[in-house]
């Protein structure tokens, strides 16, 4: 459930740079995506806040962080993480030939002790300038590795019941910066 807060903006030069609200979302349920080499998950679910912006000048500070790991035990999986507003992608590297663009991309444990690992971690943090009105801010993942595997949301490869396993939660920030 996002949680809000707002401030009592009153516009004016004075308020440059002053926070107008905080939106949060935190993801502690699971996902699990199977997926074929080099797709994205779609939407990640329950993990899309909104917030809805008071002047088309304001910045928006898109900050969190999404738990992951993958079923494969391959040295070179990586999942991308592509940021969403509105549907469409922002907030990618540049383009080289035919490298996928994301935003961030978290390095999963893999390797020979693939049945000991844990999730891994992706950073979102963006400066967007979506214009007034409400936007919702979304998440995909993608499978980079080329062969079919599974991608785990806050929850790690490994499916066994132990102590030595975690469950995790992803975390989404969405702050109004006046400008």
């Amino acid at each position: 459930m996002p949680i809000y807060y707002h401030s009592d903006y009153g516009g004016g030069d004075s308020h440059t740079g002053r926070i107008v609200q905080v939106v949060t979302v935190n993801k502690t349920d699971q996902d699990s995506y199977s997926m074929s080499h080099q797709s994205l998950t779609g939407t990640i679910s329950n993990f899309s806040p909104s917030i809805t912006v008071h002047d088309a000048n304001n910045k928006v500070l898109v900050l969190g962080m999404i738990t992951c790991d993958t079923s494969s035990g391959n040295y070179y999986n990586a999942i991308g993480v592509l940021l969403y507003r509105n549907g469409s992608e922002i907030g990618q590297g540049a383009s080289s030939g035919s490298r996928r663009r994301v935003h961030s991309s978290v390095a999963t444990a893999a390797g020979y002790y693939n049945a000991n690992r844990g999730p891994s971690s992706g950073n979102i943090h963006f400066v967007d300038t979506p214009g007034s009105g409400t936007h919702t801010y979304s998440i995909q993942l993608s499978n980079n590795y080329a062969a079919n595997n599974t991608i785990y949301v806050n929850d790690g490869g490994s499916q066994s019941n132990h102590i030595t396993r975690v469950r995790t939660v992803s975390s989404f920030t969405l702050m109004e910066i006046a400008s």
